[in-house]
């Protein structure tokens, strides 16, 4: 369907990544998080996410959006229950190829997988929208990805918890008020929400990123 509508299949191929991707601009990563965040049952939709959306699109632009999201979730749901098959709009000549070349829906998300090599890893970088990070593995609300920037980090603050662990490179980290020097088997925390990124590291530099727990991040104990 996106690519009768003529959304590059590049770009439907990068969703996944929407969140790094710089096939997507700003608009389209508040309104995939909003539909993450509706449509998964471990996420809620908070005030700083509603307010972005608020800020991204007009009243009417809201309501719409909220009422597609919720149709789709609707309409999934009815036709698992029901036994209704896919129609395969989904499918295209660019999947099938990804999976002759091994990437398949389980490879490419890392769902239902228990183990992930560095050198496997790599092999996904750089997507093919140039992306530098891609999913390997999870599970509940954990997701496991491998990292790889190159020149700049462009992150911004993530919405959940997060650890890096240094596979190879070294460097400066940005850590909200704080800068840490790391190297290889290092392990950075990051809180939901903290401005971070990495700084005058080596070319070399790769690392897993592991995200936990809820949006907003876990409290304190």
């Amino acid at each position: 369907m996106g690519s009768e509508l003529g959304i590059p299949n590049e770009k439907i191929l990068a969703l996944e990544e929407y969140a790094t991707s710089p096939l997507y601009d700003d608009q389209e990563r508040v309104a995939l998080e909003y539909a993450d965040a509706i449509t998964l049952s471990d996420r809620d939709v908070d005030e700083g996410l509603f307010e972005r959306v608020r800020g991204g699109f007009d009243e009417d632009a809201v309501v719409e959006l909220t009422t597609v999201i919720a149709w789709e979730n609707s309409s999934s749901k009815f036709n698992r229950a029901m036994g209704v098959p896919s129609q395969g709009l989904w499918k295209r000549g660019w999947i099938k190829t990804r999976r002759r070349n091994g990437v398949g829906d389980e490879a490419r998300t890392g769902t239902g997988m228990r183990k992930a090599t560095v050198a496997e890893a790599t092999e996904r970088l750089p997507g093919p929208g140039g992306e530098r990070s891609a999913k390997v593995l999870g599970h509940g609300s954990m997701e496991v990805k491998i990292y790889a920037p190159r020149g700049t980090d462009p992150q911004t603050p993530h919405t959940r918890d997060e650890l890096y662990v240094v596979v190879s490179g070294s460097g400066e980290f940005a850590n909200g008020p704080e800068r840490h020097s790391f190297g290889p088997g290092d392990v950075l925390f990051v809180p939901a929400g903290v401005e971070h990124r990495f700084e005058d590291f080596a070319d070399n530099l790769v690392v897993w990123v592991v995200f936990y727990g809820p949006e907003g991040g876990e409290v304190d104990s």
